[in-house]
């Protein structure tokens, strides 16, 4: 028994001694919390709120590569963002060890402005929640070495590497290392189709993660509910309308698909749809209007979903609904096509001017039905059967 209980206490001696979990690195272990952590994260906070310049920053956000590191990278984001008047207040956390590496989280609320020459457009203060991670480094101090959401939309100078391309009102930003030339041209592109056809001049700005993950922290949602779009018109935090691209639907497409979904969202973020409460088919249809106008691919390929069904179960009995475009899964292509088909039907006997003027009187509240007449001379049921006849038509 004593001979098991040696043998025992020597394999646990051996086990303290060369500490495996520690790895071989003997940087590997951290130090303790520094004692009154709660305070040296206020101070550090402020430190980092204060900070004039690079050094300034980096100083304050710790003494290790790691921190220097993020530091380096969020103030290049801010640079490129014009982003000023930062101020990070600390909410809770920072008192306990709540990672296996030994370090701590802060969830902070940080608020910053946006200079008028920033691509996102200019704003006096915007707020967001975030979630940022300390490791101790001995002498009670601490190093910031993480940033992540917190519940809020994640901000865009805080998500990742920026790099900002493009100008005169066509502008595409990357995070952490996007498909940022080939997107920088269809934003030119897109920038181009939509002024010539509505004559919005606003600028557009496109957002190109370099995942889902981010792209869904950037939103404020999950990356279940951003699989299956390959962009959208929105806003991010303290931002003008702009278009997040989604690069795992993104990616995957040609370039004539691609080319569609940028332009599409651009009108919708152009021409002010972003947050606007516009009759789907209105919004939807008209931006593929403008999506689509160049377009050289055939019918069947443009609207063949929505064609194929015709042919099966013949023409929609009513114009695509708000319930139509909620529905998800392989029907929702139908519901968008037939919306295009709409305005595809419209456009071929009254002018450019009528139909844009017909989608501003909607986006800006005026009813369906009198928004028809004034523009373009017609109503609801008069436009239904002529889209249901153009569906079998195209079918046939």
């Amino acid at each position: 028994m004593g001979a098991v209980a040696i043998l025992v206490a020597v394999l646990v001696g051996l086990l303290v001694w060369q500490r495996p979990w520690a790895g071989d690195d003997p940087a590997a272990a951290v130090p303790d919390l520094p004692t009154r952590s709660d305070r040296v994260v206020v101070e550090q906070l402020a430190a980092l709120s204060a900070a004039e310049t690079a050094a300034d920053f980096r100083r304050a956000a710790g003494e290790s590569a790691a921190s220097a590191e993020l530091a380096d990278r969020i103030w290049r984001a801010r640079t490129a963002l014009a982003v000023d008047g930062i101020d990070f207040r600390r909410m809770s956390g920072g008192t306990v060890v709540d990672d296996p590496d030994g370090s701590t989280s802060v969830v902070v609320e940080v608020s910053w402005g946006t200079a008028e020459a920033s691509p996102l457009g200019g704003t006096d203060s915007a707020t967001a929640r975030v979630r940022l991670r300390f490791l101790p480094t001995g002498d009670e101090r601490l190093a910031l070495t993480g940033v992540q959401t917190a519940g809020d939309l994640m901000p865009l100078w805080l998500a990742g590497e920026i790099d900002v391309r493009g100008g005169a009102g066509a502008v595409a930003i990357s995070v952490d290392g996007g498909g940022i030339d080939a997107v920088t041209e269809k934003v030119e592109v897109a920038r181009e189709q939509v002024e010539r056809i509505t004559g919005s001049d606003e600028p557009l700005v496109v957002v190109d993660p370099a995942t889902a993950e981010l792209g869904a922290d950037l939103l404020g949602r999950t990356e279940a509910e951003l699989a299956p779009i390959a962009g959208v018109a929105t806003r991010l935090t303290g931002s003008r309308p702009l278009v997040l691209l989604n690069p795992d639907v993104f990616a995957a497409m040609d370039g004539r698909a691609a080319q569609v979904v940028v332009t599409h969202e651009a009108t919708h973020a152009m021409t002010g749809a972003v947050g606007a409460a516009v009759e789907p088919w209105v919004s939807e249809g008209f931006a593929d209007f403008v999506a689509l106008r160049d377009d050289t691919a055939p019918l069947d390929v443009s609207a063949g979903q929505i064609l194929e069904q015709v042919r099966t179960s013949g023409a929609p009995a009513s114009l695509p609904s708000a319930a139509d475009f909620d529905t998800g899964g392989s029907g929702l292509g139908a519901v968008y096509e037939g919306a295009w088909l709409i305005f595809r039907l419209i456009g071929e006997t009254a002018p450019d001017a009528s139909v844009v003027e017909f989608y501003t009187r909607v986006r800006d509240g005026a009813d369906v039905e009198q928004a028809l007449s004034d523009t373009l001379g017609t109503d609801l049921t008069s436009l239904t059967a002529a889209w249901r006849d153009y569906l079998t038509t195209g079918a046939s």
